[in-house]
């Protein structure tokens, strides 16, 4: 079984309460008609919209579930082929949490599913983001040029994995899943 909670940040699913506070997360993040091709959803058409195309959700609070810290997708599924992406959105300001819920999310998806690589896609201008990648086991397997339009400019995207093997044997995942709880 995967944990749950680690260092005072914990996983649970998205509920009803959570679709308002989430629309406005994601327009905050990415601004008007980034979702839904090209129009941001009502408040009365999210809910539909949050689940689709989208295997597990999960979100990581912090501070005995009262602050959101984290929001994470697995999308693109593929059984067959073993692998899926990944979506990750980091809502508070500490990085630290974020990285906690981000391990807790891996560590749950990579327990629950027969994957063997999950796929993260990093646009260019989150530089932060790109710095951290291969510290955690990732590896860029490739660029996609001129993807995303962010800014009035256009950016690369590099996909990165991470490979089941990789993440069995990174440090600091092996001390998290010794000393987690468990928590609904």
């Amino acid at each position: 079984m995967s944990p749950r909670a680690f260092r005072g940040v914990a996983l649970r699913p998205i509920h009803r309460d959570d679709w308002e506070e989430l629309r406005q997360v994601e327009f905050a993040l990415f601004g008007s008609k980034w979702f839904s091709r090209g129009a941001t959803p009502s408040s009365d058409l999210y809910p539909s919209m949050l689940g689709s195309e989208t295997s597990v959700a999960l979100l990581a609070f912090a501070d005995d579930g009262s602050r959101l810290c984290g929001w994470f997708q697995i999308y693109r599924y593929e059984p067959d082929n073993q692998v899926a992406y990944a979506a990750i959105a980091r809502v508070s300001n500490s990085l630290v949490e974020f990285g906690v819920g981000a391990m807790l999310f891996i560590e749950h998806v990579f327990s629950s599913f027969s994957l063997q690589k999950i796929y993260f896609e990093v646009p260019a201008y989150n530089e932060v983001a790109l710095a951290g990648m291969g510290r955690f086991g990732l590896v860029n397997e490739g660029r996609l040029l001129d993807r995303v339009y962010h800014d009035g400019e256009h950016h690369d995207v590099s996909i990165w994995a991470l490979n089941r093997h990789a993440w069995s044997g990174l440090n600091v995942r092996n001390k998290m899943v010794g000393s987690f709880v468990e928590t609904v």
